[in-house]
């Protein structure tokens, strides 16, 4: 099934039992194009990277406790090492003492040979951080299946009080396929691992985010939910229909990429607040001047937002891609949180020529 089709048998589905049929067998179909990967040297210059091709002794790859079905990311107490994950304690809610730095070890694990770009998202603001004694905004590792990597990461967080935090994982991020099916497969694009902080000395929640916007109903004749997606610049159509979603797109270098951002609770179960962040090959870029935005959107609602590259593109192949998690600034550990997990949208391609 093409992903057209697919689009089109959501759109002309008239029962429970066809939609679910025609989202199975569009899952079977992304698998198999998600394999169809290419990557060469036309990808345009990704900023920022420290590559760690070795580990230092600190290092340790440590007992495949369960095999993973993916990319996984977590933290661990250096002094839990050798305790079974089940007995460790909860690295939902961090505390971190007064002139003392972010430091656990991260974890890391994969199914099959991986590469990942990590960032850190302090107060949904990216940031620089250590990740075995080397400091840098993105880093590069290759996970090898067999085992957790077990590696020193450290971050300093200058105010006390709450903080939220996000370790996220880019996954497969030099692959420049041109490929729309790849391109609007949503699986296995970001794993991330969410929790709160608070630094001893005060209760302070040190909320970075701006005014909670509304979102607007999803208008009735509109039945398909991508939970979020890419969008063409339109004031007339819907950015669910097939003219306006966006996954690749070609066009001359020297100006920003304008586009949309559309993010649907259609037939959600619940309302929540939601954070989104923008990134540009793997840089984080700002929404309306800000680091992310912040809206509310009940059962049945949507939110679109305008965004912009705001650099001019340079030759070569650009990926976007948005992040979000449901209700920042909450806590996870007393089950506060719609879903305590990191979203991201697909990671489109702008070929710039």
């Amino acid at each position: 099934m093409s992903l057209l089709k697919f689009y089109q048998s959501i759109s002309t589905a008239t029962s429970p039992g066809k939609l679910f049929a025609a989202f199975l067998l569009a899952t079977l179909s992304f698998k198999t194009h998600a394999q169809m990967r290419t990557t060469d040297d036309t990808l345009a210059p990704i900023k920022d990277v420290v590559k760690h091709s070795q580990f230092s002794p600190n290092v340790r790859i440590g007992p495949e406790w369960k095999k993973p079905r993916g990319v996984g990311i977590g933290f661990l107490k250096p002094s839990e090492r050798n305790i079974v994950p089940e007995y460790r304690s909860q690295t939902t809610e961090i505390v971190v003492e007064q002139n003392k730095l972010f430091n656990p070890l991260l974890i890391l694990h994969s199914k099959q040979p991986t590469t990942v770009l990590i960032t850190a998202l302090l107060n949904y603001q990216q940031t620089s951080f250590t990740l075995d004694n080397r400091e840098g905004l993105l880093h590069e590792v290759t996970i090898q299946p067999g085992g957790d990597y077990e590696i020193p990461i450290s971050l300093n967080i200058n105010h006390c009080g709450y903080h939220d935090l996000i370790i996220a994982a880019f996954i497969d991020p030099y692959n420049s396929s041109m490929d729309n099916h790849y391109r609007a497969s949503r699986s296995g694009r970001v794993a991330g691992r969410r929790t709160v902080i608070h630094k001893r000395g005060c209760d302070t929640i040190n909320n970075n985010l701006p005014a909670t916007l509304k979102g607007s109903p999803v208008p009735k004749d509109i039945r398909l939910n991508l939970n979020a997606n890419f969008a063409k610049v339109s004031i007339d159509e819907h950015p669910s229909q097939l003219n306006q979603q966006l996954y690749t797109d070609t066009l001359s270098s020297g100006s920003p990429y304008q586009l949309r951002s559309w993010v649907s609770n259609l037939n959600g179960r619940s309302a929540s607040d939601y954070a989104l962040m923008f990134f540009h090959n793997y840089r984080q870029i700002k929404i309306k001047k800000r680091s992310a935005l912040k809206f509310h959107l009940h059962p049945d609602e949507e939110f679109t937002s305008l965004l912009s590259t705001e650099e001019a593109l340079t030759q070569g192949i650009h990926q976007l891609q948005t992040i979000h998690v449901f209700d920042p600034y909450r806590s996870i550990l007393e089950g506060e949180v719609r879903a305590a997990f990191v979203f991201s949208s697909p990671r489109i391609a702008i070929q710039a020529r």
